[in-house]
């Protein structure tokens, strides 16, 4: 296998991690209304703003927004992986 291959090989690896990790991400991402629904029981506070400090809700929404930041570390990484190699590919 030439060495222009395997740099190819190595890029669509990354490309394809990366991919998993959005995939994988997308099921943990949530808005405060679909924490709202998943995480307070169907008797509680009327008011969105009570409801939002029950412990569950912010835990989904803790959960949420710390796998948006995982998938921003696992692209960058990617991106930082993959320079290298268009660099040498393109020359």
């Amino acid at each position: 296998m030439s060495e222009n291959a395997a740099d190819w090989f190595t890029l669509t690896g990354l490309i394809t991690t990366l991919c998993g990790a959005a995939v994988a991400s997308i099921g943990s991402f949530m808005s405060k209304g679909e924490a709202l629904n998943v995480g307070v029981a169907k008797w509680a506070d009327e008011s969105d703003d009570v409801n939002l400090k029950s412990p569950m809700v912010q835990s989904l929404l803790s959960t949420s927004k710390l796998t948006g930041w995982g998938l921003v570390f696992v692209g960058l990484g990617t991106l930082f992986q993959a320079i290298p190699l268009l660099m040498k590919i393109a020359s």
